[in-house]
């Protein structure tokens, strides 16, 4: 983890350079020369390459940099603020004829500096130094939930872009769109979340409600609470055991590993049942419950319930394929039951994974046991997931993902649980710098390296970035709220600072 973005750091700045001196970096100096010749002996390049590489043949090859100046007359940018310096420098050469260079982004939305190469002073250079234009009006927030972003931006000058949100005429009418609460615990926030979601819910099935959390361990937490209480929930995250198509392949290899055990279907059928693939009733997993002989070995027509026939006639096929390598299972098993184009290309990369497996350990069993232990890792770096577009269309489901993965979102209701001062720390003394980052900082050439109280309070305005970006998701309503507790006998937490803003509004 500590080199993966340091590959990004030393690609992606231009200035840095790796003759390195210090012993302790010397390390990565051999990992990234390695590296590269790896993917050069690959005929490879990895994503970062794409910028390096274009930069460096517009560089070497002036007629070919005068073809595409020509060609570019007009060029715009979007979420210009989190360029980074060498794709600055591609825009400057590309523009470098015409001069019609227009960048679209918003400062105050820069929230992946500390996990990018982002370069937001960039961006701010280029609006101090160009002709600019605000973009102000917004229609997109109910004036509680804009009036609550303005009254950051006025606490934190030195954090934020001064761009004040004006309304228009079209924004949503709510009189009390921003909810404060503050709980004893976790389960009393959880409890007063799940009510909330109910009642709007029942006057608006089809209200759009997400519920935004700084990590993705929170996701999952909450997830697994809202499917329990039987709601309908889309988790936008990496996590492979959040992940529809993984969980449907993964239950299907875990009964088929012990197909005549009625305990494993039991568990398998409640795993499928959470996923909707079936509409089992609780009758049925009592019937599956007090089968005195094995499922698979009973005569479906005797089965008074149709979910139950039909998954059984359904298993029965999955089971007459079994004897396939996991690859050709998984395909099986996917072909049968998918049908959204997005959830078959998530399958696919699924079947590569699992050949990829079958190749370095040649033992099928093992091979489907690592695939299922996956689902313990937070982040599982190989695995990416295709996004559905239309996510946001769906009607009466609960959308949860991180902050970071909402940006370009918006939804009537936003839930923003557990806004303690720890996990959204205002406080220098307080912010605890990663090893990533530190050694990234370390790359960097002597004079251009910030110090550790620099890198602190970068960290602290992007942190008021995330909470901005948060808030101005909403449309109709706003729920910020945080527990004092959120293990039991743990030391009592403190609400984040912003709390303090609300007072004012």
């Amino acid at each position: 983890p500590k080199y993966e973005k340091a590959l990004s750091t030393v690609k992606l700045n231009p200035d840095i350079d790796l003759c390195i001196s210090d012993k302790s970096l010397f390390k990565f100096k051999n990992f990234f020369e390695n590296y590269n010749k790896i993917l050069y002996e690959n005929s490879m390049i990895d994503y970062d390459d794409m910028i390096f590489y274009a930069v460096k043949l517009l560089n070497e090859n002036p007629e070919i940099l005068i073809n595409y100046q020509e060609l570019c007359k007009y060029i715009i940018e979007d979420e210009a603020q989190d360029s980074s310096l060498i794709q600055n420098r591609l825009l400057e050469m590309l523009s470098g004829k015409h001069k019609n260079l227009i960048r679209c982004g918003d400062p105050n939305q820069a929230i992946t500096t500390t996990f990018t190469s982002a370069d937001t002073k960039g961006f701010q250079t280029f609006i101090e130094n160009n002709r600019n234009v605000k973009m102000s009006a917004s229609q997109r927030c109910s004036k509680g939930i804009y009036d609550f972003a303005n009254e950051l931006i006025k606490k934190y000058p030195n954090s934020f872009f001064e761009n004040i949100i004006k309304g228009t005429n079209s924004n949503p009418k709510n009189n009390q769109s921003v909810n404060v609460k503050e709980f004893e615990n976790d389960g009393e926030e959880k409890d007063f979340i799940l009510t909330e979601i109910k009642k709007i819910f029942s006057k608006d099935a089809n209200a759009t409600i997400a519920i935004l959390l700084r990590n993705n361990y929170q996701v999952e937490n909450y997830g697994e609470f809202l499917k329990n209480c039987n709601i309908n929930v889309s988790e936008k995250n990496d996590i492979l055991k959040n992940n529809r198509v993984y969980n449907i392949i993964s239950a299907f290899f875990e009964m088929l590993e012990f197909p005549y055990n009625n305990k494993i279907l039991y568990d398998g059928l409640k795993k499928l049942s959470r996923e909707n693939l079936y509409n089992f009733k609780e009758t049925d997993f009592e019937k599956l419950k007090g089968l005195k002989e094995s499922f698979l070995l009973i005569n479906p027509d005797s089965l008074d319930s149709y979910e139950l026939s039909k998954f059984w006639w359904d298993f029965d096929y999955i089971f007459s394929n079994s004897n396939k390598e996991p690859d050709f299972l998984a395909a099986t098993i996917a072909d049968y039951y998918f049908e959204n184009p997005t959830e078959l290309e998530n399958s696919y990369m699924l079947c590569q994974l699992l050949k990829l497996f079958l190749n370095n350990i040649k033992n099928e069993r093992a091979v489907i046991e690592k695939f299922i232990s996956l689902k313990n890792l937070s982040n599982p770096g190989a695995v990416h997931f295709l996004r559905d577009e239309n996510i946001n269309d769906e009607k009466g489901i609960v959308k949860i993902m991180t902050i970071h993965k909402s940006k370009g979102d918006e939804f009537d209701y936003v839930f923003l649980p557990e806004m303690s001062d720890k996990l959204f720390t205002l406080c220098n003394s307080n912010v605890k710098i990663s090893s990533e980052s530190y050694f990234c900082e370390c790359l960097k050439p002597k004079n251009k390296r910030r110090t550790m109280e620099q890198i602190k309070s970068e960290y602290i305005d992007e942190t008021l970035h995330l909470i901005y970006v948060a808030i101005t998701r909403a449309k109709n309503g706003l729920y910020l709220s945080f527990s004092k507790n959120i293990k039991k006998g743990s030391k009592k937490l403190l609400p984040c600072k912003i709390f303090n803003t609300l007072t004012k509004i």
